[in-house]
């Protein structure tokens, strides 16, 4: 018998937790949460409008600040 202390990929649990991580990383950047949309979370500066949709571990980010939006992904990786 053996435990897993963490989610691998290809579990059934690896999504679930890689989302939580990915959500928990979004807020740590100052994001917000959606009241009306669960995987919708948003960013709004005085110039930077930045809007993340969270499916699993699939992301779409929309925003008005190409640099900003370049840092995002390269924070991601």
């Amino acid at each position: 018998m053996y435990v897993v202390l963490k989610a691998l990929y290809g579990l059934e649990q690896f999504g679930r937790e890689r989302n939580s991580e990915l959500i928990q990383w979004f807020i740590n950047l100052g994001f917000q949460g959606s009241l009306t949309e669960p995987c919708l979370y948003y960013r709004l500066d005085e110039k930077t409008i930045v809007y993340a949709l969270l499916y699993v571990d699939d992301i779409l980010v929309a925003t008005n600040d190409k640099k900003y939006k370049e840092k995002l992904f390269e924070d991601l990786n």
